[in-house]
């Protein structure tokens, strides 16, 4: 059977029409998905009011709460929760977009210094004076300069050391010359 599309359109018009075409098309399974769906609601109540403990139950303070401060008491507890996880949702997507932002970016350098010219290079295509300037070892005079300095602190500590070397001779050779009056002929000998 042939229909064009105005009786098409004006079939689902008609709410009984319709009715019975979705019962057609989905069968029992549109009213089963609801009662599918309730049952996992009840389910997951039961689950959640079975986590709360024995001791809160019983107590005064929650008997003597009428049911729309427990209704009040339980929005602002899911309400809290939610904006705790979305909070967190929030920065966790931030700390990801940061870390693929750096990520981008080291790559961008890294890409940049593959296709350009070292910075080292670039440096000595400069001028003479440019690269004179940014010279890492000094110049002849300094040089010279360095090694008098270094000369004189060796030649400096060497006259201290002579020095130290022939204070301490003489500390040494005057004891033994004490000794050697008190001590006996006969060990002298030997001496």
């Amino acid at each position: 059977m042939y229909y064009n599309h105005k009786q098409k359109r004006n079939n689902f018009q008609n709410p009984e029409w319709k009715a019975k075409w979705y019962q057609r098309r989905w069968g029992n399974n549109a009213t089963n998905t609801q009662k599918v769906l309730h049952v996992k609601r009840q389910k997951k109540l039961k689950q959640l009011i079975q986590k709360i403990p024995s001791e809160i139950l019983r107590s005064d303070e929650l008997a003597s709460l009428s049911d729309e401060e427990i209704e009040e008491a339980i929005r602002t507890y899911v309400l809290g929760n939610k904006r705790r996880m979305e909070s967190h949702l929030k920065r966790s997507e931030e700390r990801k977009r940061k870390y693929q932002d750096n990520r981008i970016n080291v790559e961008r350098y890294h890409d940049d210094e593959r296709h350009h010219q070292p910075q080292h290079e670039k440096i000595m295509n400069n001028t003479k004076e440019s690269v004179s300037q940014l010279s890492f070892t000094p110049s002849e005079d300094e040089l010279k300069k360095l090694q008098s300095k270094r000369s004189s602190r060796s030649t400096k500590a060497y006259a201290t050391r002579l020095r130290n070397l022939e204070t301490k001779e003489a500390d040494i050779k005057k004891p033994q010359e004490g000794m050697t009056s008190q001590l006996s002929p006969s060990i002298m000998r030997k001496v």
